[in-house]
């Protein structure tokens, strides 16, 4: 009897073991062995900071500076490759003792990320009010603007043209006024800073991505600041890779569609007529007998250009990125002596301090010229008779037309 007891024990002993082993995480007959390698981007550039670890347990290490990595793993095991903005990866072992691992970036469209006040998060997850805006779209409309190329392109957003002068300023609200005395102006944050300029000063091909928060959650992170609404612009920054050079520009034309309707000479004469009015200047008399008349439109409007061109230069290494960035744009209007310039530089630079510490400087530059603010010639549509002439009789211009 006791000697049944005893066995008894000892099968129960073994058993426990063996159960103990299977499900310890180790097998029997894995043996651990060293795997060395290399982590790279679809580019051909080395990756450091990739998480590698051994599938099922805890054990891991992070590729260095150089994107190389060694870890001790058992030969029949699954190593597994992530790192954020990247598709993750998991490669059985086989016993092979170095793995080489290319990582494909793993795209995410603006439409599922947007840009908050503490950084970035997914669409899905923002309670509060927020759009984003498709650059791409609004990229490809020849405009001097930021805020007049977002026409139309944002719901709850309103942009108002107070002026059809080359470079006249726009009013820009977020779901209607909200003050009658104080100012209705929404907050502009550029890459995290408030920004004391107009967005006229920032050229649109510099534009990685524009959210506009519209809800009162945004005075959480702004303050009152954000009571009117805050547009978000995230620019664009230096990358790891050599030396790109980009370029952007347009040339274009303006035309009046058409017209005022105004008298013509004959049609002049008989309002007068049926006015009572009979007085008429010398020159005026004279283009009655000759039968001439001037169209005062065909002499004040003009074939308006516009031009815009912007230049771009970005590149790095796995601790500094830059990038520069110069635009002209000039633009003059279907009226003379009205026109608008503006010249404009940024440069962005991001640096690496070890593996914890990232700094970086941005400077945007820019300066614009307006002409003919002040100048009105449409009175001549209202107050210039077609009788009159604009020149001379020795061709110079008359300063004085009737």
């Amino acid at each position: 009897m006791l000697k049944m007891k005893l066995l008894h024990l000892i099968k129960r002993a073994i058993g426990l073991t063996l159960f103990a082993l299977l499900f310890s995480g180790f097998s029997l007959w894995a043996q651990n062995i060293s795997i060395q390698g290399n982590v790279k981007d679809e580019t051909g550039e080395n990756l450091p900071g990739v998480n590698i670890f051994i599938m099922g347990t805890q054990i891991g290490v992070v590729t260095d500076e150089n994107g190389n990595y060694t870890i001790e793993a058992p030969e029949t095991g699954v190593l597994v490759f992530s790192f954020v903005g990247y598709k993750s990866q998991s490669i059985p072992i086989q016993g092979q003792n170095v793995i080489n691992v290319v990582l494909g970036e793993d795209v995410v469209g603006l439409d599922e990320i947007v840009v908050v006040g503490y950084g970035f998060q997914k669409k899905s997850d923002i309670t509060g009010s927020i759009t984003s805006v498709d650059v791409s779209k609004i990229r490809d409309v020849p405009s001097p603007s930021i805020m007049r190329a977002l026409q139309g392109k944002a719901a709850g957003l309103e942009i108002q043209n107070l002026s059809t002068r080359p470079g006249g300023s726009t009013q820009i609200r977020i779901r209607g006024n909200r003050s009658l005395s104080a100012s209705n102006e929404p907050l502009i944050v550029v890459d995290g800073i408030p920004f004391g300029g107009t967005l006229n000063d920032i050229s649109l091909d510099d534009i990685q991505s524009i959210e506009v928060l519209k809800d009162a959650s945004a005075t959480v992170i702004y303050g009152s600041r954000g009571s009117n609404g805050v547009i978000i612009i995230t620019t664009k920054r230096g990358a790891i890779g050599d030396l790109r050079i980009s370029y952007n520009g347009y040339q274009g034309i303006t035309n009046v569609t058409r017209k005022y309707e105004v008298y013509n000479a004959e049609e002049f004469v008989r309002l007068r007529s049926a006015a009572g009015y009979t007085n008429y200047l010398p020159t005026e008399k004279e283009s009655l007998l000759l039968g001439r008349e001037t169209d005062w439109q065909d002499l004040i409007y003009q074939t308006g250009m516009s031009s815009n061109h912007e230049i771009s230069l970005s590149a790095g290494t796995e601790r500094t990125q830059y990038a520069f960035s110069g635009g002209y744009f000039s633009e003059t209007g279907v009226l003379p002596e009205m026109g608008f310039t503006r010249y404009s530089m940024r440069v962005a630079v991001d640096q690496s301090i070890g593996r914890r510490i990232r700094v970086g400087f941005t400077s945007l530059n820019s300066a614009s010229i307006t002409d003919g603010q002040s100048a009105n010639p449409m009175w001549a549509l209202v107050s210039l008779s077609p009788l009159s002439t604009p020149y001379n009789m020795d061709g110079t211009v008359n300063e004085q037309p009737g």
